[in-house]
């Protein structure tokens, strides 16, 4: 029996969040460097547009500032639509 890892259950978490406001089936590109004091992540489409540019002073805050940009992205209607369905395939709620 393998052990249970929480690490990739975060990063699962954090893909599949991302995923309902960025398409990621397509390639992407996740440029992560700390400068300093602190941590940037930017997600890239094939085009080199930036889709998500978030900084933070350590990973948590990072990892805040990551919610808050989905979030941001996210329209009412998407919300709505989020809101109302019932508990599904992640798939079935990204948008089109």
């Amino acid at each position: 029996m393998e052990e249970f890892d929480i690490s990739k259950l975060y990063e699962s978490i954090a893909l599949s969040f991302m995923s309902l406001v960025i398409d990621l089936d397509e390639e992407r590109t996740f440029e992560g460097v700390k400068l300093g004091e602190d941590v940037h992540l930017k997600v890239r489409a094939d085009s080199g547009e930036v889709l998500l540019d978030v900084v933070g002073e350590d990973y948590n805050e990072l990892g805040d500032q990551l919610v808050l940009a989905c979030l941001h992205k996210l329209s009412t209607d998407h919300l709505g639509t989020l809101h109302h369905r019932p508990m599904q395939e992640l798939s079935d709620l990204r948008p089109a």
